[in-house]
């Protein structure tokens, strides 16, 4: 399985958070067209359905799915009797009264450069260009991820690398004034 399989997919955990949260079909417990169902069998059997569906790259993730008995999951999924849109909308509804932060972008898969500069972008409108740093978004640098993180800042700063980096260094000795000032000195003798 690869890595964007296992994000779109519920894993094992997530479903059983899932079924705990919802003790049944949501849909059943809105009696939305109940009165239709002619096989008990449809209504017993229970199935985690993706709000925003995987071919959308909906992730596998709580805040995106919720239980279904077979009967409303083949509705919903189907789009049957042209009831998909009011079953989505009941379907939002019923998430964002779960997840007070609830937020339909946040359930879409990205790749993690992506994430990471939609991040990056929403902390800029929160603070001012000059004080956007990486770490003051609370992102997590790691081996993995700091070569792109560095690529994308100087692209921003539209600067070489290099020069991000000797910036990023001028501007933690200047943080530190006595160091600034000592290495300032030791400069001025060369």
């Amino acid at each position: 399985m690869n890595k964007v399989t296992r994000q779109l997919d519920f894993s094992p955990s997530v479903r059983n958070q899932i079924k705990r949260r919802d003790s049944g079909c949501i849909f059943c417990r809105m009696n939305y067209y109940t009165n239709e169902i002619k096989n008990s069998f449809e209504t017993q059997n229970f199935q985690i359905m993706h709000y925003i569906p995987r071919s959308q790259q909906g992730m596998g993730i709580e805040q995106n799915g919720a239980v279904g008995c077979l009967f409303h999951h083949n509705m919903y999924d189907n789009g049957n009797k042209g009831r998909r849109e009011e079953m989505h909308q009941l379907f939002r509804t019923y998430l964002e009264t779960q997840y007070e932060d609830w937020n339909e972008e946040e359930l879409i898969y990205q790749k993690p450069i992506e994430r990471t500069l939609k991040e990056m972008k929403k902390a800029e409108t929160k603070t001012s260009p000059k004080n956007t740093s990486y770490l003051s978004l609370n992102l997590k640098i790691d081996d993995t991820n700091y070569h792109e993180y560095l690529r994308i800042m100087a692209a921003i700063k539209n600067v070489s690398i290099t020069r991000y980096l000797q910036n990023l260094i001028l501007e933690d000795y200047k943080r530190n004034s006595e160091v600034y000032e000592k290495i300032s000195k030791l400069k001025d003798n060369f």
